[in-house]
């Protein structure tokens, strides 16, 4: 059982695959327009011969697996976000276009307790806490307890990051 800070703070790592271009299963969002509040993980075993997709929103979790039994076979290189993503983001817009209940909730989000989680800019080039300084930054979560010391080295002088509130 994960501490509810940990199910925080891994529910935002996942919901980068969904939100951010990079992510793997961002084309959830770009390619089959799914745009209520989720997070997930692919996966593609080394030989393709399995590929998987697990999403979930704040009110249903789905998952998919595409794969081979005969060891012959392979699924000609399909990753998790071609051979499985495709599948799960079609089930989840039809069951929050379809089903009232759930048509109902689209525009909910996953709701982060304040006491547990704080969100931090940190710097695009040192992947250290933010100065006034630093050109390029991002807002990162870090645990209410955990947040590093450690300031950007790289980018003028040293000042107090400056925490963010966000609201999801």
């Amino acid at each position: 059982v994960l501490r509810p800070s940990v199910a925080v703070v891994m529910t935002d790592l996942m919901r980068s695959v969904m939100d951010e271009a990079g992510g793997t299963g961002y084309g959830a969002r770009t390619r089959y327009n799914f745009r209520v509040a989720a997070a997930g993980k692919t996966g593609t075993t080394n030989d393709y011969r399995d590929a998987w997709f697990i999403g979930f929103t704040p009110h249903l979790v789905a998952g998919v697996w595409v794969g081979v039994d005969d060891p012959t076979h392979t699924l000609a290189r399909q990753a998790g976000a071609s051979a499985a993503l495709p599948m799960w983001a079609g089930f989840m817009k039809d069951v929050y276009t379809e089903v009232k209940r759930f048509r109902d909730r689209r525009r909910e989000t996953f709701d982060y307790p304040e006491n547990l989680v704080a969100y931090h800019s940190v710097c695009a080039d040192s992947h250290k806490l933010a100065t006034r300084y630093c050109p390029r930054q991002s807002d990162e979560i870090f645990l209410a307890d955990g947040i590093p010391p450690i300031n950007c080295p790289l980018h003028g002088v040293a000042d107090t990051p400056t925490r963010r509130q966000r609201r999801f």
